[in-house]
């Protein structure tokens, strides 16, 4: 059975479909939800430098998924939180989420956690951010949730990462989150 797929950089775009068909009618037999053998088969899914911009799904039974480096990206309801739950491995570095809701919530019922301390910081940006305690989850925090993770750095004002430099006479500790 296929357990490996590694389609990084091959120009593929779109959608990743769930691979569990509802209402699916195989070999002449109904079934409620059918699982192909690829969703019962498949641990690692490289699809990093593309341009994905929806998942789906994702099988309790894939451990990888590497979505680095794809531009906007959406995930349907419920599928951030149920990877985590089943505890697949998630790459999102460099990947902005065009839906963001599902993983504020996440960060904000603790499913998620931000380091403590600012991990990464931006000199031209004016802004640092903080992390996630996670070893299933890499994400680039100023991209991921950027107005939760991240704040504007003393000497700039905004929030997140919309920052700018503090006018003549004036000063700012920074947006501290």
């Amino acid at each position: 059975a296929l357990a490996t797929i590694e389609a990084a950089d091959c120009g593929l775009s779109g959608t990743l479909p769930s691979l569990r068909l509802k209402g699916a009618a195989v070999d002449g037999v109904a079934w409620p939800e059918w699982h192909s053998l690829l969703a019962q088969s498949l641990k690692l899914l490289n699809l990093g430098t593309n341009n994905i911009t929806e998942i789906r799904d994702v099988t309790k039974e894939m451990q990888v998924l590497v979505l680095a480096e794809n531009s906007a990206l959406k995930f349907g309801d419920g599928v951030l939180k149920k990877a985590l739950t089943t505890g697949t491995f998630l790459d999102l570095q460099n990947v902005a989420l065009s839906n963001t809701a599902e993983a504020a919530e996440l960060l904000k019922d603790g499913s998620i956690q931000k380091t403590e301390k600012v991990s990464s910081m931006s000199v031209e940006g004016g802004y640092e951010c903080h992390s996630l305690v996670s070893s299933k989850l890499q994400v680039s925090p100023e991209k991921f949730l950027p107005q939760e993770l991240c704040k504007c750095s003393p000497g700039f004002e905004g929030e997140g990462v919309q920052c700018r430099k503090c006018g003549p006479n004036t000063f700012s500790t920074g947006n501290r989150s």
